[in-house]
Parts: structure tokens; C-alpha cells; sequence
């Protein structure tokens, strides 16, 4: 039975992309420019996967991972930003994001994360990072 990824993102040429791309590596998709309506949908549908991006209007993804990992521990979430910096990135895996990506990225990139959560074992999916590196670059802004 094919993986079932939900997809969020309020971008709709990333949205088309992502849902092109993983239709054509077998997954099955369902996807969403609406956070809120993505979250309705988990609500009837089960999914493996939840992709979603950092920032969008109606709902940021730090309350969609929130959502999922309280309501749906069994289904993993990898967020992408266009945004991103190494403290944002830290607190979504603490919050337990299995990965954090950022835009622009290429279809290999996404594909070969959204392997490394289906191929990792069960108890692996949530275990939180030992440790972070953390840069000096971060202390001066």
C-alpha cells in the first residue's frame, strides 16, 4: 500500500510541484493551500506524512505540528521555509518535527527526507535531536 503525505502550503506553485513530484514516486497525496482545511481533513483521513511550511497566513506550521503531534502522534511532520534559521529549525525538531527543510530545494532533496522518515524505524521517527549545534552568527543578530 502506497504512503499516504498530506501537504501544506499556501504557495500553489510549490503546492503543484510537491504534489507532482511525489504522485510520480508513488505516494499518495492529498494537498492543501489552507492550513485550516488541511487540519479539518486529518480529522476523516489518516495520513503517514504531514509536509507543511512554516509560515502561512490562516495558520502557521508551528500550530499545524502542534496539532499533529498531539492529536495524531503516529503521523510524522517535516516542515519547510523559505524563511529559516538554525533557532527555528532547533525548537520545530524539539517540538518533534522529524525535519526541517529550506526553500528553495530540489525534488531529490524533498525525496530523499520523506525516504529517511519512511525508512527509519518507528521509535527513531520521534526521538528528539542529543544535541544542536549552535552557531556564534546566530548571537549577533
Amino acid at each position: 500500500m502506497s504512503k499516504t503525505i498530506l501537504v501544506v502550503d499556501d504557495d500553489e506553485l510549490l503546492l503543484g510541484f510537491m504534489e507532482e513530484i511525489l504522485t510520480q514516486n508513488g505516494f499518495t497525496v492529498s494537498a492543501f493551500e489552507s492550513p485550516v482545511e488541511a487540519t479539518e481533513y486529518l480529522k476523516k483521513n489518516t495520513v503517514d506524512l504531514v509536509i507543511t511550511d512554516v509560515k502561512m497566513n490562516e495558520m502557521t506550521g508551528d500550530e499545524v505540528l502542534s496539532i499533529v503531534r498531539n492529536e495524531y502522534p503516529d503521523t510524522g511532520v517535516i516542515m519547510i521555509t523559505g524563511f529559516g534559521n538554525i533557532n527555528h529549525a532547533v525548537r520545530a525538531l524539539h517540538k518533534g518535527a522529524f525535519d526541517y527543510i529550506t526553500k528553495p530545494f530540489k525534488s531529490k532533496e524533498i525525496l530523499y527526507r520523506i525516504n529517511r522518515y519512511f525508512n527509519a524505524e518507528p521509535e527513531d521517527r520521534d526521538k528528539k535531536p542529543k544535541s544542536v549545534a549552535h552557531s556564534p552568527r546566530e548571537d549577533k543578530k
